[in-house]
C-alpha cells in the first residue's frame, strides 16, 4: 500500500513509498509538464529501504534532493542520478533519530530542522539542530487519527482522537 508520493519535475519522476519500507520511482513521458494521465514506467525499486517499516515521509528539498523518513526512526537524503535512460537514488546522508522512533515529517523553520513524529505513545517534535525536545504530547501513538500543522508565524497545532473525543493542542511562538 502506497503511503506517500512526491514528484520530481526536473527528472520527470513520480516517487512513491509504501508501508513495507520500499521506495519506487516511475518515469513519466517526455514532453509532459505533469505526470497526470501519463504512462508511467518503473525505473527505481528499493525494497525495504526503511527496514520493513512504513515510509511516512517523502519530500524534495530546495537543493533538489529527495528526503525520506520512516517508522524506523531514520531520515535519508538521496541525490537523484539519471544517465542513459536509467535512474538511481544515491543515499548521501543518513540521520538516525533516537528520540523520534516513527518519523512523520521534518520541517525547517528559522534555521532549525524539526523532526516530527512519535516515540512510543507520545507525539514529539525534536529540534535536530539544537538537539532538544520541543514538545511531547501523550496521544496514544501513530495509529490514532491525528493531524498536525507547523508554521513559523502560527506555531504548532496538533489534533488527535482519544476516548471518542477530539483533543487539540497548540503551541504559539
Amino acid at each position: 500500500r502506497i503511503l506517500c508520493v512526491e514528484v520530481c519535475h526536473a527528472k520527470r519522476l513520480v516517487i512513491c513509498a509504501d508501508q513495507n519500507g520500499s521506495i519506487m520511482a516511475f518515469r513519466y513521458r517526455a514532453g509532459r509538464e505533469d505526470p497526470v494521465g501519463s504512462d508511467l514506467e518503473l525505473t527505481i525499486m528499493m525494497r525495504h529501504h526503511h527496514a520493513k517499516l512504513a515510509v511516512s515521509l517523502l519530500r524534495m528539498n530546495e537543493a533538489g534532493d529527495l528526503v525520506s523518513g520512516g517508522r524506523d526512526g531514520k531520515l535519508y537524503k538521496y541525490e537523484i542520478h539519471s544517465s542513459q535512460g536509467s535512474d538511481m537514488l544515491r543515499p548521501v546522508e543518513i540521520q538516525s533519530e533516537k528520540y523520534v522512533s516513527a518519523i512523520e515529517d521534518c520541517v525547517s523553520l528559522g534555521g532549525s530542522l524539526y523532526v516530527v513524529g512519535f516515540q512510543a505513545s507520545d507525539f514529539v517534535i525534536w529540534n535536530a539542530t539544537e538537539n532538544c525536545s520541543v514538545i511531547k504530547i501523550d496521544c496514544g501513538g501513530w495509529r490514532r487519527p491525528r493531524h498536525f500543522c507547523m508554521r513559523e508565524r502560527e506555531g504548532l497545532t496538533f489534533a488527535f482522537v482519544k476516548d471518542h473525543s477530539i483533543h487539540v493542542q497548540q503551541l504559539v511562538p
